[in-house]
């Protein structure tokens, strides 16, 4: 007996409307889809049949909004910060600071120099008399901001990672790689306290709006919340390893950026390069939330989508960027 040809099945509708539009479009004069009103090509074919860059002189002219321009760094701008009155302070990797008093452009921008590696923060003291910069040769130096003069210079921690002024008083505050943070009395240089605990770079932190609590991120992949008169750490949100999930702030990966609630001393975020950013309850020692921003991490892979940027409102709400 003869084998019976098998049954080849009909199309569905779905397969049929794909082989229509394929029909169509090779029928298509694709190059009519790049021509003007006027017949001219909008773009020219390369030989290798890919689409070749616009003509620059067809591009608009680049525009400059800005109201002032400082261009005296011979390197990268590492840190930027502006004074209640306006003055600019800025640290970059030619090893300098430039402080542009205020009013803007009233006189000239003054060189702050001594560091002897990059600046890479900066910040006024809360009354703006103040200014002090952090740079990775492991000093903080404070300066006049009337004059530029400087004022004393404080050693101790390892690269500077960052630096923050008391909201209310004139204490200074730093991060350091070497996992510490330092706290100095502005006006006398005094050392304070030395804050150690986490196992890898401090690599942000600050004091909360009321002054009464430092938090701090490190590379570790913790939050760490601190005691500034006893110099102890009271809380630490750590990673989740297995622990239930109200004991996480980030699955993986180093806490780099930080925000501070400006009403609610209690409130801060932190942003990792996860992808994710948590809000954390100093007193309560709670994770409020976790806010998935764009999670691709992954330990045997270098972060894609890290969260290199976090801030608050007044109103509830909080961003992040990444």
């Amino acid at each position: 007996m003869d084998a019976e040809a098998p049954t080849v099945p009909e199309p569905s509708p779905a397969r049929q409307q794909i082989e229509t539009m394929r029909r169509e479009m090779e029928d298509m004069d694709v190059d009519e889809g790049f021509k003007d009103e006027d017949g001219e090509m909008l773009v020219e074919v390369e030989d290798d049949g890919g689409l070749a860059e616009s003509d620059e002189e067809d591009l608009p002219p680049t525009q400059d909004d800005a109201s002032l321009k400082f261009d005296k760094h011979e390197d990268a701008v590492y840190c930027v910060a502006v004074s209640k009155s306006g003055a600019i302070l800025s640290g970059g990797g030619d090893d300098r600071a430039w402080l542009q008093p205020a009013p803007m452009g009233s006189r000239g921008a003054i060189c702050l120099e001594g560091h002897n590696d990059s600046v890479t923060a900066c910040g006024f003291s809360h009354q703006d008399s103040m200014c002090a910069t952090g740079a990775y040769d492991g000093s903080v130096k404070l300066w006049d901001t009337a004059s530029g003069r400087l004022l004393r210079t404080l050693e101790g921690p390892g690269d500077v990672e960052w630096l923050a002024w008391h909201p209310k008083g004139d204490v200074v505050l730093c991060g350091a790689c070497d996992g510490t943070l330092w706290m100095w009395l502005a006006t006398s240089g005094a050392c304070m306290r030395v804050f150690a605990g986490h196992d890898g770079a401090v690599l942000c932190g600050g004091f909360t709006c009321d002054g009464k609590k430092i938090v701090s991120g490190s590379a570790d992949g913790s939050l760490r919340v601190w005691n500034p008169r006893k110099g102890q750490c009271a809380h630490a949100f750590l990673p989740h390893k297995g622990a239930s999930t109200d004991a996480v702030v980030m699955t993986q990966g180093a806490v780099s950026c930080i925000a501070f609630h400006p009403s609610d001393p209690d409130l801060v975020i932190g942003g990792a390069e996860d992808g994710c950013a948590a809000v954390v309850h100093c007193s309560s020692k709670k994770v409020l939330c976790r806010l998935e921003h764009a999670p691709t991490y992954d330990e045997d892979e270098e972060a894609g989508a890290a969260v290199v940027s976090v801030a608050f409102a007044d109103n509830g709400w909080c961003s992040t960027g990444a």
